[in-house]
């Protein structure tokens, strides 16, 4: 629902003329190409089993027709049909008549409302009830009192959002919950790994948060999930935007930053709080034009700013009216609310910030303790989680590992995009040394401008050695 709404508005003027923008996508859960004849699915979810769709003067047409009709294709599977030429019929014997009823007494009890094309979930946690998609119990039947959700929050960015999942978790742990998490590597819950793989659309968030041992829950959320399936809730408590950077543009509607931009703002739409980089231009633009969209009536998400300067214009208007936000004091991460300060922990003690040589590391333990808070996290779990967060294969693998072999210090990073090539090499230049050597390489599955503009950083940098390595199992 929310991609509907945002390419709604995109089209608005197309909307007023009569017509509809209808975009279906045929994917598996992992994000894998599947048939024409799934298609249909997600719209399944809400109008029952769809048999076939009707459009212009054609009869009973089957739903793959929808990829073949002749209407003005806009972007890839995305079209434009006049609203009154378009027909959904559904078989009602099949169909849960239930679902949208449930739905609406789960949101009229300020429940969050889960569903696949497998399952059906109210509630989160231990406080959650699931069922089969196709076996929902009529409203009255649900033992509503039982159910219940549980702090949670969205993270989405283009750089450092596994990193930030995972000091989130270290710092929830220290306070006693079993945190249940999705990310690009797993889905977690406790120190059990429920499945591998990339796990950062809705499916991850809907699986963690239906475990009953979960007591907090982390989903990360990148920008390909939300485009092509939405999100895995309707409704949020928090959700924690890290930045907006070059990656995978021209993909699903978004072929320059400021689409980019908007597009990870989506969580902004059903969140009631934002946790926003204050030294991000691109989210705080975003985040502007979100305010400047929003239905006259509608309230804005309240917004926790978090920056490495503490003295930054915005940071301080939003402080002196009484706002919270998380900043570098000096040397020392820091929570404010207006005058209230909560010093935290010295830069220096935080193993992922390599003594602070890492500044994008520094942000992201910035948006963690933002987000802890907001989450209801104690200081003394937030410290705790911070002093024993490790920049290690253990901890966090494969973001910003360090290791000493006989007198060299080796970073190894998962940086694949200009942004997090200039970050990374921003924390090697700070870090002293006689020679510095890079080994890079890049997947095939990124634009062309993006590999140069890499390879141009590398040739820039002033490496004394440069070592190209081939990823022959991601070759373009």
């Amino acid at each position: 629902p929310q991609y509907f709404d945002y390419m709604s508005s995109i089209f608005a003027d197309l909307d007023a003329e009569g017509v509809l923008v209808v975009s279906y996508v045929a994917q598996d859960r992992q994000g894998g190409l599947e048939s024409n004849d799934a298609a249909h699915t997600y719209t399944s979810r809400y109008v029952g089993n769809m048999d076939w769709i009707r459009v212009g003067s054609e009869v009973e047409t089957p739903a793959r027709a929808l990829h073949d009709s002749p209407s003005w294709s806009a972007t890839p599977n995305l079209f434009v049909v006049r609203k009154s030429d378009m027909v959904f019929a559904t078989a009602q014997e099949i169909s849960n008549t239930y679902l949208p009823l449930v739905r609406i007494a789960a949101h009229g009890r300020g429940l969050s409302f889960l569903s696949d094309d497998d399952e059906v979930s109210v509630g989160m946690g231990g406080g959650s009830r699931t069922w089969p998609a196709r076996a929902l119990p009529a409203p009255d039947a649900v033992a509503w009192d039982e159910l219940h959700d549980l702090p949670h929050a969205i993270v989405t960015g283009t750089n450092g959002k596994s990193t930030t999942v995972r000091l989130l978790t270290a710092m929830a742990e220290a306070a006693g919950h079993v945190v249940g998490s999705s990310s690009t590597d797993y889905v977690r819950v406790g120190d059990e790994v429920l499945d591998h793989g990339d796990w950062s659309g809705p499916g991850g968030g809907r699986m963690l948060l239906r475990d009953r041992r979960v007591t907090l829950g982390l989903l990360e959320t990148a920008r390909g999930g939300m485009m092509r399936r939405g999100l895995a809730l309707e409704r949020a408590d928090l959700a924690v935007v890290l930045n907006v950077d070059e990656d995978h543009l021209s993909e699903w509607a978004t072929p320059d930053l400021v689409s980019m931009a908007d597009a990870k703002l989506i969580p902004g739409r059903v969140a009631r709080t934002l946790v926003l980089n204050a030294d991000d231009e691109h989210v705080v633009g975003a985040f502007e034009r979100l305010v400047a969209g929003l239905r006259e009536g509608t309230a804005a998400p309240e917004v926790v700013w978090f920056g490495l300067d503490a003295t930054d214009e915005r940071l301080a208007a939003h402080r002196a009216a009484g706002r919270r936000a998380a900043v570098l004091d000096g040397e020392v991460l820091t929570l404010v609310r207006g005058d209230e300060v909560t010093a935290l922990v010295p830069v220096a003690e935080v193993p992922m910030t390599l003594g602070g040589a890492a500044l994008y590391n520094v942000a992201n333990a910035l948006a963690a303790c933002a987000a802890a808070a907001e989450l209801g996290l104690e200081p003394d779990a937030i410290r705790a989680g911070l002093l024993a967060f490790a920049s290690d294969p253990a901890d966090n693998p494969g973001r910003l590992n360090r290791f000493d072999l006989g007198g060299a210090t080796a970073l190894v990073d998962f940086a694949h995009n200009p942004g997090g090539f200039a970050a990374l090499f921003g924390a090697a230049r700070a870090l002293s040394a006689e020679r510095r050597l890079v080994l890079l390489g890049q997947s095939g599955d990124r634009d062309l401008e993006s590999s140069r503009a890499m390879a141009r950083q590398c040739a820039e940098a002033g490496f004394d050695l440069v070592v190209i390595k081939e990823q022959t199992e991601h070759l373009r």
